[in-house]
């Protein structure tokens, strides 16, 4: 019994990379769905977002900074923020445009 219970120690999955899974029945459609959710991948998710968001604000302050002949507004204010729907983050992105 012993080795039985340091061969599963040894196979365990780190805390970090576990995935975690939902199954969610849709009797009506007969069909089942399955979410799953890893700390790691939800560590990548975020870095993607944050690098988004710098981005979009780098962009917007280039237009902001253009020439004030080129049609373009004198300041744009941004606000990029992630919102939490279930347990899975979306970012959202808005945007305000001051003359």
């Amino acid at each position: 019994m012993d080795a039985c219970i340091a061969t599963e120690a040894d196979t365990a999955i780190p805390i970090g990379t576990a995935l975690h899974m939902q199954r969610v029945d849709e009797v009506e459609q007969q069909e089942a769905r399955l979410y799953c959710y890893s700390e790691q991948h939800e560590q990548k998710e975020l870095g993607i977002n944050q690098h988004l968001c710098e981005r979009l604000n780098a962009g917007l302050q280039k237009i902001a900074d253009a020439p004030a002949t080129s049609h373009v507004p004198k300041s744009v204010s941004t606000n990029c923020n992630s919102t939490t729907a279930g347990s899975r983050k979306i970012p959202r992105y808005r945007s305000t445009l001051h003359d």
